[in-house]
């Protein structure tokens, strides 16, 4: 009588924790690497912001021929509700 053996497919545990591990330190060598660009697009967004205000400014010099009062901002912000908060660049 011949006895025959059914082969597994599949992965071993083995296999399966060398992946995992690989997997755990590609992702450690790369989540630096993605907190530092997203940092550089925070500070070029908020570097976009600000010329924008800028421009926005020079844009209302020249329609009003001053540049807006100093609680002009306070003003629209209450008018607001409140919405209006600074940004901080850091």
């Amino acid at each position: 009588m011949k006895t025959t053996y059914q082969t597994r497919r599949g992965f071993t545990l083995v296999e399966l924790l060398v992946v995992i591990v690989i997997i755990a330190a590609l992702a450690g060598l790369t989540a630096p690497m993605v907190i530092r660009q997203r940092k550089k697009a925070d500070q070029t967004e908020a570097v976009s912001n600000a010329r924008q205000v800028g421009l926005a400014l020079f844009e209302f010099e020249t329609e009003y021929g001053s540049f807006p009062e100093g609680s002009l901002g306070n003003q629209i912000n209450e008018a607001n509700g409140g919405n209006l908060a600074p940004a901080t660049i850091t």
